[in-house]
């Protein structure tokens, strides 16, 4: 549960965001920002947190649930940037710590086929999640690991 004095902001495409934010406008939650993006095959999530960094020159965040693209290219540095915006103290939780395109219902190539255009046939195959987390977060002394593979606390600055 959100605290009275807290605030969520949610990323995502635009067009997704509309609908989310008519929903939570309906049930009265008025402690929430939407950042979007276009679907444009470039643009990303990255984008506005790239605008919050200038916003903001400390940490701003206590909890952050990255739910996002599952890639390297998109999350490896989203996560960096949500690194900047996490208070000390404060929880990163990563979301499909084992999911691949290959396995995807809907990013397997079969599906997607453009992915086998993007992607080599290593990079479809392998958790990318999993590559930011083991490589990235693991490996970074101010980070604990509170749930396995999943969430961790950041300790330091």
């Amino acid at each position: 549960m959100l605290p009275a004095d807290g605030f969520l902001h949610i990323f995502d495409f635009d067009v997704i965001l509309n609908s989310v934010k008519q929903r939570l406008a309906a049930a009265s939650r008025t402690n929430v920002s939407a950042f979007g993006c276009t679907t444009k095959s470039r643009d990303s999530y990255n984008w506005p947190l790239m605008r919050l960094l200038i916003c903001n020159q400390l940490p701003i965040y206590d909890y952050i649930y990255l739910d996002g693209a599952h890639t390297w290219d998109i999350d490896a540095l989203a996560f960096c940037l949500l690194d900047r915006l996490l208070k000390p103290g404060g929880y990163i939780d990563f979301d499909d710590y084992n999911w691949t395109m290959a396995s995807s219902p809907t990013q397997n190539p079969k599906v997607s086929p453009q992915n086998l255009d993007w992607f080599t046939e290593e990079q479809i195959n392998t958790p990318h999640v999993m590559l930011i987390v083991e490589l990235l977060v693991k490996r970074d002394p101010r980070y604990r690991e509170i749930v396995a593979n999943k969430i961790f606390r950041k300790i330091g600055v």
